[in-house]
């Protein structure tokens, strides 16, 4: 018994070694391959809320602590050196980062470990740092927003107007106070958006009423404007028009209605009540308590599915043409052609219902057929987003 019970304390002091050896084999490690936040967030777990703080971790944050803002301070002064908007951008973001780290061990503060030992870190005031580099990349990114927002004035070009707008809204991450930022975003915005006007031209030989181009045009405009782009059915009053899209329509056919009939039989044996049972002298057969013999009745039946398939059918085509305003030219042109059909089967049963046992089918109703007119419109629904999708493929616009 005493045998058993000391090679089970051996071996709990034996796991109890190689789990510290292997606590302290982790610390290391990190230290050495430089991962020093990951490391200080390992030694904020294992102290925090302890009043006796493991030597081990208060030594090993406080090393990976400082050495990481003296890493951090290092890279800092190498890109002042450099001076452009990445450079900048790159400072802003380790402040930060050493602000972060700086406020996960504030908390801790003052950090003592169970023998009395007071880690000190060697904290750094990011404030300056992090100005400076805002400022830096804000100036760098304004004189690029204004050198585009002249281009895009000089050139009359959508595509400077909306790289301005790009460097203007980037100086926000950094402040959003900085001089007269917002009016020039607006005014790039303005420069930058594309008005584009949606029209139809009726080129086939059809009288075509006024509301059917009226639907044809009708547009959720909440649903299709994105943000450099606007689409109006109308010339607006204060707004200039940048590209003219039209749509000619050239021709729209609608089928005649068309009925269908069909019929399928089904045959199929069930039970139909029951049948004595006779014996060779036509006597009804009795077993050995002398009780009458009776045994199911099976009959053929037979059923038929009566259906009714209706059609109709329209169709549409057309060019979606797309001009640009400013240079009076057809940049894009594309023919488009569309279906819109109406279908529907209505199903009756004749005959004895237990023969379809098994048998998948929906009954379904005759409905009425839509109109030419109604059909019309189904097609001008599936103009619409040809429209749209045909303008949004043009990177130009």
């Amino acid at each position: 018994m005493k045998r058993i019970t000391f090679t089970l304390k051996k071996s709990l002091l034996l796991t109890l070694v190689v789990i510290l050896f292997a606590s302290c084999a982790s610390v290391d490690k990190m230290m050495d391959e430089g991962r020093y936040d990951e490391l200080i967030s390992l030694a904020k777990r294992k102290i925090s809320g302890k009043k006796k703080k493991n030597a081990k971790y208060v030594a090993a944050a406080e090393e990976a602590f400082n050495r990481a803002n003296q890493r951090d301070l290092a890279h800092i002064n190498e890109l002042e050196k450099v001076g452009n908007l990445r450079a900048w951008d790159n400072i802003f973001e380790i402040a930060n980062g050493i602000a972060h780290r700086q406020n996960k061990i504030a908390s801790l503060l003052p950090l003592v470990d169970k023998h009395g030992y007071e880690a000190n870190f060697a904290m750094v005031v990011t404030y300056p740092i992090i100005e400076n580099a805002g400022l830096q990349a804000s100036n760098i990114l304004y004189l690029l927003g204004k050198g585009s927002l002249a281009k895009a004035k000089e050139l009359e070009d959508k595509h400077y107007a909306r790289n301005a707008f790009r460097h203007f809204e980037d100086i926000a991450k950094y402040r959003d106070d900085y001089r007269d930022i917002l009016d020039l975003k607006n005014e790039a915005y303005r420069l930058g958006v594309s008005r584009i006007l949606i029209t139809m031209q009726n080129e086939s030989n059809l009288v075509i009423p006024r509301h059917y181009e009226e639907e044809l045009l009708a547009l959720n405009f909440n649903r299709v404007n994105d943000f450099w782009r606007q689409y109006y059915t109308e010339t607006p009053k204060n707004e200039q028009i940048d590209y003219s899209v039209v749509f000619y329509l050239r021709n729209i056919e609608v089928s005649p209605e068309y009925v269908r009939e069909s019929s399928k039989e089904y045959n199929r044996e069930v039970q139909d009540g029951w049948e004595y049972i006779l014996d060779e002298n036509g006597n009804v057969a009795k077993d050995t308590s002398g009780n009458d013999l009776r045994q199911d009745k099976f009959i053929n039946v037979r059923a038929r599915i009566l259906e009714v398939a209706q059609e109709k059918r329209s169709e549409l085509s057309g060019k979606i043409a797309i001009y640009s305003i400013k240079d009076e030219r057809l940049i894009d042109s594309h023919n488009v052609q569309v279906f819109a059909e109406f279908t529907n089967s209505a199903r009756r049963v004749q005959g004895d219902r237990r023969a379809l046992q098994g048998v998948s089918w929906n009954a379904g109703e005759t409905l009425p057929f839509p109109t030419n007119e109604e059909m019309i419109f189904r097609t001008a629904d599936k103009v619409k987003p040809l429209i749209i999708s045909r303008i949004k493929r043009n990177q130009f616009i």
